[in-house]
């Protein structure tokens, strides 16, 4: 029975090649699609899965419930945290920290010298996290000092073929100093990991003992991640609310009831940090992923492959009535109404095979491209034995969804009407059909709306005021380089950072510069410190710079002064808030008014305008700048637009001049500030990719379906067309039947796209207005693509001689 339904479905299918190709391109580019995204999903919901115990590894997380910001949750805590909860708390079973920088660091090995992401971590770190061990002992590779374990490809960089373990690594930075023994090799970390790695120690080195060991306040330097593992059965939420307790024993009683724990689960880190806790990106380990934009692209393909399906069912349908006397001898033979359905069925799970067939070749043709668009390593090949359940159910399900109507319709059919003729082309199913047409367009529609309003928004970051000129700005860390090699605080370029920065501007294309610390960025603008006045407490962001800081960035000072190179109270603790600072301090009159902080005690001289130090998704945090040499990091210096390769190789040569033995870094600051809209961006490009595969699925069926209308309808052509109809009147006759049905797409697509823009662009403080001409555009433009597809068929068929027409039947 089986053989002879599909030796029936391949009849059919090579009977009606124009209906069979349009059916199999449909469902192979929305099943292609489909799979593409699934591939995607999988890999970002797999993150951190690969750990045998990732279900009871969880962050801790430190929210600073004091202050005037609004509740900030901090990823890094204290390093006493961690040997405290496993002592204190019998449901932790081990605690693992890791210490490092958001810098790379320069290792050596004889003549080579690469950077490396480079961290301090416990002996035990192995014994938590489940990163498979090629060389070495897992137990005792991290236990003697200035052991080092290291990925493969790392250790391939220094070593190539020769044995790693046992050779000798030299450090020079500060905070890593010293000669490190290879210990282990591990795998290369995987591309699902939250934790990047390059190489572990677990010696610490005494510029860090202090915050390894201690506790610390709300607003001190915490470079310390701690995890822990769970004995089984312990709730994550009861140890949280325990855990609070260690503040009131351990901590200095003013942070007490400032400060608050949470445990966040392994393997949410990646997609709900920024979810969960606002935490959009580890200046160590990178920008998170994003759960909404997981289930916004699962949605899509579901969509297009809805579209796929609804051209599948539309056409069937349609085509039915060529087929209903089949279904009527069958039916007089004695086919039974389920033998019908199955043969029906088979034939769209055979169609919906063939597609899928060429879907993975599709995929495998496009995913190169994919990759090297959102920067992942996704192999179809790798995932094949995997996702065979999901293709399978996915052939099923497609094909029964895809087949069902059709199956119901034609198995519904009469004997006696069938076979005298009685089913005309508009007798059944006319509704479901138009409904489908309908739906198609307000995917579509909806997805152009969705696609306009995120290049506006994307448009609006991009030409937005931000207080300052980012344009021809380029940023060099060279005083940080400088800072992590040298010993001696009083050889440091920092205190002489007029000499570098004249150095750097002995070139007529070098304008100006400034040395200072906070890059405008994801973690820039300035520290979070607490400041105190008239008795009261609050949160400022410190950024410490020089003199030349304002005029380089072109930001405004609106009352008082800023710092000049001769000034006496430079180094006295002069400091210059923002806007939002003052309204937060509620001063109207802030000029001569005093902050202390860390120690340190500051007059106000001057008030600059707002600017946009980090994303338009944050509000204008409160700022003070500070004139602090020791602590400056980074050289800014603005150049002309012309010439810039031979401007480059003039700041690469003053660079080596200053650090012979580090590479030249630099980065110009609207490349920076671009890279955090980078998600979004993706987004973008890929809502206008997935709004053409709609817009070409939609067309796909519309016009075969619109071919097949026309077929069917063609003495009715010729006799208007004897009767004086025009081309023109044909044409509007057969395009008016199916522009009608935009019309309702659209205002089923309307209120969909606005909910789902607002709820996008609710993630922006800073974001347009949600107006009525996207919808327009986006109405407009279905309307033409369908009066197009419609009135192409329709015009063809009216310029045919009406007396061939006459004679079809």
């Amino acid at each position: 029975m089986l053989y002879n339904y599909l030796i029936v479905a391949v009849r059919n299918l090579l009977r009606y090649k124009s209906h069979s190709a349009i059916n199999i391109l449909g469902l192979s580019v929305g099943m292609a699609c489909c799979l593409l995204i699934a591939l995607y999903i999988q890999h970002e919901l797999n993150y951190d899965r690969f750990h045998e115990k990732e279900h009871r590894i969880y962050r801790v997380l430190r929210e600073n419930v004091g202050g005037e910001i609004s509740p900030k949750v901090d990823l890094r805590t204290s390093g006493a945290l961690g040997p405290a909860i496993v002592k204190e708390f019998s449901g932790v079973e081990q605690a693992a920290r890791i210490l490092g920088l958001s810098a790379k660091v320069w290792v050596r090995y004889e003549d080579k010298v690469f950077d490396h992401i480079f961290k301090t971590v416990d002996p035990n770190f192995l014994d938590v996290f489940s990163f498979p061990l090629i060389q070495g002992d897992r137990t005792t590779a991290l236990q003697e000092p200035f052991t080092v374990v290291m990925t493969e490809s790392a250790a391939k960089q220094y070593f190539g073929d020769e044995d790693p373990i046992g050779q000798i690594l030299t450090c020079d930075e500060r905070y890593f100093q010293g000669d490190y023994r290879v210990t282990g090799i591990i795998e290369n970390i995987p591309s699902d990991s939250s934790v990047r790695i390059d190489m572990l120690t677990a010696t610490v080195s005494p510029r860090f003992m202090q915050v390894w060991e201690g506790w610390s306040g709300p607003a001190t330097w915490r470079p310390i991640q701690t995890y822990v593992l769970l004995k089984e059965g312990q709730s994550p939420d009861v140890l949280a609310e325990e855990m609070t307790a260690l503040l009131e024993r351990h901590m200095d009683a003013n942070d007490v009831g400032k400060l608050k724990y949470h445990l966040q689960p392994l393997h949410r880190i990646h997609l709900y940090s920024n979810a969960d806790y606002g935490i959009a990106q580890d200046i160590w380990m990178g920008v998170y992923g994003d759960i909404n934009q997981v289930y916004l692209f699962g949605a899509v393909a579901i969509l297009i492959l809805l579209i796929a399906c609804a051209n599948y069912t539309n056409l069937t349908t349609a085509r039915s009535i060529g087929r209903a006397r089949e279904v009527g001898v069958r039916q007089v033979f004695g086919a039974h109404r389920v033998q019908i359905m199955a043969q029906f069925l088979s034939e769209s799970i055979l169609l919906v095979s063939i597609s899928m067939g060429i879907a993975i070749g599709i995929s495998e043709f496009a995913l190169q491209d994919l990759n090297a668009f959102i920067g992942k390593s996704l192999s179809l090949q790798d995932e094949l034995v995997f996702l065979a359940p999901f293709l399978i159910c996915t052939i099923l399900i497609v094909g029964i969804l895809a087949g069902a109507y059709p199956a119901f319709f034609l198995s519904a059919f009469r004997p006696t009407d069938t076979l005298k003729r009685a089913i005309g082309p508009r007798s059944k199913g006319e509704w479901l059909r138009k409904s489908l047409v309908a739906f198609q367009f307000a995917i579509t529609i909806a997805l152009i709306v969705c696609t306009t309003m995120v290049y506006q928004q994307l448009d609006y970051i991009s030409n937005k005021r931000l207080g300052y000129n980012p344009e021809s700005l380029l940023t060099m860390p060279i005083f940080g380089r400088d800072r992590a090699i040298q010993t001696d605080a009083s050889k440091r370029l920092a205190y002489r950072y007029q000499t570098v920065k004249e150095a750097f501007l002995n070139h007529p294309n070098v304008l100006k510069a400034t040395a200072f610390r906070w890059d405008m960025g994801p973690e820039g603008g300035g520290g979070l410190r607490t400041v105190r006045t008239d008795g009261q407490e609050w949160q400022l962001r410190i950024q410490e710079a020089d003199e030349d800081f304002l005029d380089t960035y072109g930001i405004e000072i609106i009352a008082g002064r800023y710092f000049t190179a001769d000034m006496a109270d430079n180094s006295a603790g002069a400091l210059v808030l923002n806007e939002t600072a003052v309204k937060l301090l509620g001063w109207s009159e802030p000029l001569g008014k005093t902050l202390e902080w860390s120690g340190r005690k500051g007059r106000v001289i001057g008030v600059t305008k707002d600017y946009h130090d980090r994303s338009l998704k944050e509000t204008i945090a409160p700022t003070a700048i500070v004139f602090q040499t020791r602590l400056l990091w980074s050289l800014s210096v603005r150049i002309k637009g012309q010439d810039i390769p031979e401007t480059l190789q003039f700041l690469k040569k003053k660079w080596k001049q200053f650090l012979p033995t580090r590479a030249f870094t630099y980065a110009f600051v609207d490349e920076n500030l671009a890279q955090m809209y980078q998600a979004e961006m993706k987004l973008g490009s890929l809502s206008r990719v997935f709004s053409i595969i709609a817009i070409f699925v939609a067309c796909l069926g519309l016009f075969g379906l619109t071919s097949f209308s026309v077929e069917q309808r063609t003495k009715e052509i010729g006799i208007r067309k004897v009767l004086g109809a025009s081309e023109s009147g044909l044409v509007l006759m057969f395009s008016g039947e199916f522009t009608w049905l935009v019309l309702f797409a659209n205002l089923a697509a309307w209120p969909l796209a606005y909910w789902t823009m607002n709820q996008w662009l609710a993630n922006f403080v800073y974001r347009i207005d949600v107006g009525v001409m996207p919808f327009v555009m986006s109405g407009l433009f279905a309307f033409a693509i369908a009066l197009a597809t419609v009135g192409f068929q329709a015009w063809k068929k009216a310029r045919a001689n009406p007396v061939n027409a006459l004679r079809c039947e």
